[in-house]
């Protein structure tokens, strides 16, 4: 495994292959390999408080107002439902 390990070593890092130093990062590579993470979660952030209506319309409060809307116009239909159902149940004659 050692053994394997070297190889990959070697052809991926050549520097390392023969006992050499590997260059220095250049400033601004290690600045965006510092601040990608921070800034990725930033970018995630703003894009989930989009999504709850904070920033913008739509979102989590537009489902809700929705949801709501679906849930009443099921009650009155099962309450239209139900006086069907008391007037049949009144004419029959058992």
């Amino acid at each position: 495994m050692k053994h394997i390990f070297a190889t990959f070593a070697a052809l991926a890092f050549p520097s390392y292959a023969f006992g050499q130093n590997a260059p220095p990062d250049s400033p601004l590579i290690t600045a965006l390999i510092t601040w990608a993470p921070i800034i990725f979660l930033i970018g995630l952030w703003i894009v989930f408080m989009k999504r709850t209506s904070l920033f913008g319309k739509g979102g989590y409060r537009e489902y809700m107002r929705v949801s709501q809307e679906k849930v009443t116009l099921i009650e009155q239909h099962l309450g239209d439902i139900a006086a069907s159902l008391r007037t049949l149940v009144d004419r029959d004659p058992r």
